[in-house]
């Protein structure tokens, strides 16, 4: 009895939390990301809003489409890059190539953080991504 009530309870609290759990999508045009945020996908269209949750727009695929990701917390390493002394480097190879296709580990990559984007700079490229408001 005691363990039934255990595993019931057990996934009523797993229920309740799990939905609060915030993953983020990153949204790309043709092969750049443009914005981090959460997409569904509907036919043709994406129904996109910024990390908050807020700026609903949609977008047509193509040249649009993006790729699930949780992305929303914005750390270095939900990039694929790690802080070693005061410089950033790629440590995953996997997850920074979506964003600078022809980058290898241990290379140097600037990483700025604000309230409106994250952006990457990589050799003497630079990419904003939007996590705030709609990209273009």
């Amino acid at each position: 009895m005691y363990r039934l009530a255990a595993n019931v309870m057990g996934a009523l609290v797993f229920g309740m939390l799990w939905p609060t759990v915030a993953t983020c999508d990153t949204l790309y045009k043709q092969t750049n990301a443009v914005a981090i945020g959460k997409g569904t996908a509907d036919g043709n269209i994406i129904h996109w809003t910024d990390c908050s949750g807020g700026n609903a727009k949609d977008y047509k695929k193509p040249p649009y489409w993006m790729e699930k990701a949780d992305n929303c917390k914005l750390n270095p390493r939900s990039f694929g890059l790690e802080l070693r002394g005061d410089r950033y480097v790629v440590v995953d190879e996997s997850a920074f190539s979506k964003f600078f296709a022809d980058a290898k580990s241990g290379e140097s990559v600037g990483f700025v953080k604000t309230d409106e984007s994250v952006q990457l700079t990589y050799r003497s490229k630079t990419l904003k991504i939007k996590t705030h408001g709609s990209p273009e």
